[in-house]
């Protein structure tokens, strides 16, 4: 009798299910009801036994489940992370089978977090399927945490990765991305803004889990990622993809948690003689709808402030936002939103760090159309969102009004990879002003080498350089860039940790690693060695052989 298995990556089949316009900053509590829905496929001959696992959503001081009901007989246990787990164990009756669980949760994350317990923080610092922890990786998030305590280096980083990984949109993509990958190609979905959030923390010796679970993005529930960190002896929540940390909002529902993705999957598995495993499915569907919710309450005062005057078209103009904490340590995200016509040359979302009681000032330029029509006065809406709060202000703007008029580059990014014998140099600049760059130049330096390159660059344009050296002998390299435009320079140091390709072995010599010394023996030394330790290995498997025992064999795999 054989014993088959199907896994699915937890979620990635999900069905959205949507809810009526919330603000989800606003969100401060939330009753919801969760209706999910499995489809297992046995196609025509039936196994004698299926077993399906899944996970019940998590119970913290965040979180309750007030209520939870199987469809047909299911077990609940725990697995090794703490997950409770949903097993069916039936006999199929026809080629599609149905289970269902129905809950209803009840979420606030001002209720407090977890406390650790000794001991576990340990598995949840070392690298992982989807979290490597790369020297570049390690360096940049040194480099971006900086001093503070752990909270405010949290802080950091999650608004670093929020503003600085392209997303892709709700949900899990076909192909998972490592924490490698996505610091390389700066793009992707929760799970990788969550790996990638992880990796930082973790090279820097802070402990991160993956949590997979719900979000109401605040038109559509979907599946998502993100993660808990250790700080203070807490595991905090922290959401990379939305920019909120600590506080988030009550429309995240957690389903499970993990070292990575890896760690959270539903699995189908079945017993028969002579069933074919290549017919096992495992299909998934959920409903969720809000029953009730609360705002957050007053943790923080915000306010703005804008341009009295008229402004006129083209013009740069800069927002200022106040934001006051009232007791308690925290986090506060702050979304900047205006008519698209309107271009926000900064980052939109930040992430503002308060002491108790400290009070922040956080600014925004933004750019004016050019195309204003003559006689016609604009009214633009200004929009700021936090925890549990909405600022709105009013700006007016016609042509021929003031205009502030500015040339203003950034350096959004700098950072560097690897090869056997080169090291390319990746700069990437915007230009956040109002006037456009027609002559520029970009000289790039590493270890004495120099490159240049001459550009030109456009209001909201963002361009990106690859600069490929010669790798330099050593551990570390200094390096820097300077941007001349019109006289004016802009330089930025930098230094490279190297790694160097260890030194290829001598051809027709086998190494052998002996206790603490290494030894090198021939091709023919080799395969007499061998030829004893088969001849060996094959006495031990006669007199240590036993009848085969049933055996699980995989299927497949879903991935998000």
């Amino acid at each position: 009798m054989k014993r088959f298995s199907a896994v699915a990556t937890l979620l990635c089949l999900a069905v959205f299910s949507f809810a009526l316009e919330i603000e989800p900053k606003l969100l401060g509590g939330a009753v919801v009801n969760a209706e999910l829905e499995w489809d297992a496929g046995f196609g025509e001959r039936l196994p004698s036994e299926v077993t399906v696992q899944t996970f019940a959503f998590s119970e913290e001081p965040y979180q309750r489940v007030e209520s939870i009901e199987c469809s047909r007989e299911c077990f609940k246990e725990k697995d090794s992370f703490g997950n409770a787990v949903l097993k069916f164990v039936f006999s199929p009756a026809s080629s599609t089978e149905f289970m269902k669980v129905n809950a209803r949760v009840s979420v606030g994350y001002e209720k407090g977090f977890r406390e650790a317990v000794p001991g576990e923080e340990e598995k949840f610092l070392s690298p992982s399927k989807y979290v490597k922890l790369t020297e570049e990786i390690r360096t940049k998030a040194a480099s971006i945490a900086g001093d503070g305590n752990g909270f405010e280096k949290l802080v950091k980083l999650t608004e670093w990765v929020h503003n600085s990984v392209k997303y892709e949109g709700l949900g899990y993509r076909d192909v998972i991305l490592d924490s490698e990958q996505v610091y390389a190609v700066r793009s992707g979905k929760c799970s990788e803004f969550t790996h990638l959030l992880i990796a930082m923390l973790r090279s820097i010796g802070i402990p991160a889990k993956f949590v997979a679970g719900f979000v109401f993005s605040g038109k559509e529930w979907g599946p998502h990622a993100w993660a808990e960190v250790l700080v203070d002896g807490k595991w905090v929540p922290v959401d990379p993809t939305f920019n909120e940390l600590g506080f988030l909002s009550a429309g995240h529902v957690k389903f499970a948690e993990g070292i990575d993705q890896d760690n959270i999957k539903e699995q189908v598995s079945a017993k028969g003689i002579g069933f074919d495993a290549s017919t096992v499915s495992l299909k998934r569907s959920a409903k969720i709808d809000f029953v009730s919710t609360t705002n957050y309450s007053d943790l923080i005062t915000l306010s703005l402030e804008v341009p009295n005057e008229t402004v006129g078209e083209g013009s740069l103009e800069t927002i200022r936002a106040a934001v006051k904490n009232r007791n308690r340590e925290l986090a506060a995200p702050l979304s900047i939103n205006m008519p698209r016509e309107v271009r926000i040359a900064s980052d939109r979302d930040r992430l503002v760090y308060l002491k108790p009681g400290e009070e922040k000032g956080i600014e925004w330029r933004v750019v004016f159309p050019t195309s204003l029509e003559e006689g016609s006065i604009y009214n633009y809406t200004v929009e700021v969102t936090s925890i549990g709060k909405k600022a709105i202000a009013y700006i007016t703007a016609k042509k021929g009004g003031k205009a502030v008029l500015q040339q203003v580059l950034e350096i959004k990014d700098l950072r560097s990879s690897q090869s056997a014998d080169a090291v390319t140099i990746f700069v990437v600049l915007k230009n956040t002003g109002s006037l456009p760059f027609t002559s520029a130049s970009l000289l790039t330096t590493l270890a004495g080498a120099e490159q240049r390159r001459s550009f030109s660059i456009g209001p909201g344009e963002q361009k990106e350089f690859q600069l490929v050296f010669q790798k330099p002998e050593g551990t570390a390299a200094d390096g820097r860039i300077k941007i001349t435009v019109e006289g004016k320079e802009l330089v930025q140091p930098f230094v490279i940790n190297l790694v160097q390709q260890q030194p290829t072995p001598e051809a027709g010599l086998i190494y052998l690693a002996i206790g603490d010394k290494e030894i090198a023996i021939s091709f023919e030394q080799a395969l007499a060695l061998a030829g004893g330790v088969i001849v060996l290995f094959a006495f031990l498997a006669i007199i240590l052989r036993r009848p085969k025992k049933p055996y699980e064999e995989s299927v497949g795999e879903t991935r998000p």
